[in-house]
């Protein structure tokens, strides 16, 4: 699961809003999130995920501060940006096959590698983890001999 902005936030305990007002979520993850008052956080970003070791770029535009459980990790460390709460250098969240960000617009267009991970968890999840899959990094060598005329046919890669 991909979830963004209020479908991150959904997921996790609650919202408290700017007026006070607590706002149930589905309680699903452990995470929560706090209301800024007149203040939000819009700029482009970028992150590292040291567990998969990618870097991923977005762009975010929020109000709400989250804070993760002790059993979630983040997406990312943030390098430039604001992140989940400006406070402990996290954007986003990974638990299990769930991944949430504050990241809008083309998150999985500008970040190939997101959206090969969350397809092939997919895949797997559906078929089984002894499903043959080609990796990341050879599909990228593909594209690269296709674009210079390399490769006759992707039958010759396989």
């Amino acid at each position: 699961m991909l979830a963004i902005c209020g479908g991150f936030q959904l997921l996790g305990q609650y919202y408290i809003e700017a007026s006070g007002r607590r706002i149930e979520g589905l309680g699903i993850m452990g995470h929560y999130t706090l209301n800024q008052i007149n203040n939000r956080y819009i700029g482009d970003i970028k992150i590292h995920n040291d567990e998969f070791n990618e870097t991923y770029y977005g762009f975010e535009n929020h109000q709400g501060r989250t804070f993760l459980s002790d059993d979630e990790k983040p997406l990312g460390k943030v390098v430039y940006g604001n992140g989940n709460n400006q406070e402990d250098g996290c954007e986003g969240v990974h638990y299990k096959n769930v991944f949430g960000s504050y990241f809008h617009g083309p998150i999985l267009s500008r970040n190939a590698n997101l959206a090969y991970r969350l397809v092939t968890t997919a895949l797997k999840k559906k078929y089984g983890s002894d499903l043959k899959l080609a990796a990341y990094e050879d599909i990228l060598a593909l594209e690269k001999q296709e674009e210079y005329g390399d490769v006759k046919s992707k039958a010759e890669f396989e």
